[in-house]
């Protein structure tokens, strides 16, 4: 199985970082945060074997590009089904925001497509979930497909919940918008700290530590991002670019 982080980026896109998108396994997609299509078209994996957008939440860095996506399907032909899933509230928001740019309600895709809300502590086909500890309601991720594992904590303080979620998984990927001096503004924003992503790795006795959701701030301090995360995970850890493939 292989998880290549479309966009590594927090808050907004820049020339280097996009925002949160992961596709795993070629056919399910984390996410689709503002300046993600672009990449995902260039990389050659935005094809019919697409099947699943689940959306951890709705601030515009993970769901930003979803209606241009939506489109894009249809200006290149798709005919297979998709199928979006959100957290609770998400159809709301979802109806929201196509009226934004359908007002007159004429968009029909030529494609198959569902959009539906998931219940935390659920499961959709491959994917479980659970409540991560942010501002709003938010799902993390967890894909077991042959006998491999990812889990993606999306935006999240320390949760017991992901630990859970990510026990004895592959690869945690897991965000770090702060580092260690930034701990309060990470506690209040609902964010983690590298360290505390290290520390849910260790507890969950993750294989693998992948770092994202890296904010311009942060941008150039992989060295230290690596120190803090090492102080409580001893395993493997990557900090994520932009296209970077992890095999699991």
């Amino acid at each position: 199985m292989k998880v290549t982080v479309i966009e590594s980026g927090g808050g907004l896109p820049t020339s280097k970082r996009a925002c949160a998108s992961i596709v795993v396994d070629g056919r399910l997609l984390f996410d689709i945060g503002l300046g993600a299509l672009a990449k995902l078209a260039s990389s050659g994996l935005m094809t019919e074997s697409l099947s699943d957008l689940f959306v951890s939440h709705w601030h515009r860095d993970h769901v930003g590009d979803i209606i241009p996506l939506l489109w894009a399907f249809d200006l290149t032909g798709r005919r297979s089904p998709f199928r979006v899933h959100g957290p609770p509230g998400f159809d709301r928001v979802y109806r929201n925001m196509i009226a934004r740019v359908d007002a007159a309600g004429e968009w029909a895709p030529p494609f198959s497509l569902t959009v539906d809300e998931v219940r935390f502590g659920s499961k959709v086909g491959e994917v479980a979930v659970c409540s991560a500890a942010h501002r709003v309601p938010t799902l993390a991720l967890r894909a077991d497909i042959s006998g491999k594992s990812v889990c993606y904590s999306s935006d999240t303080r320390h949760s017991t919940n992901v630990v859970e979620l990510a026990k004895n998984v592959d690869v945690l990927i897991h965000e770090a918008s702060y580092l260690q001096h930034q701990a309060f503004i990470a506690l209040i924003s609902g964010h983690s700290t590298a360290r505390a992503a290290g520390k849910v790795a260790a507890l969950a006795g993750a294989r693998k530590l992948v770092l994202t959701h890296i904010p311009p701030r942060n941008d150039g301090k992989t060295s230290e991002y690596l120190e803090e995360a090492g102080m409580e995970y001893s395993g493997e850890i990557i900090v994520a670019e932009d296209m970077v493939t992890v095999d699991v």
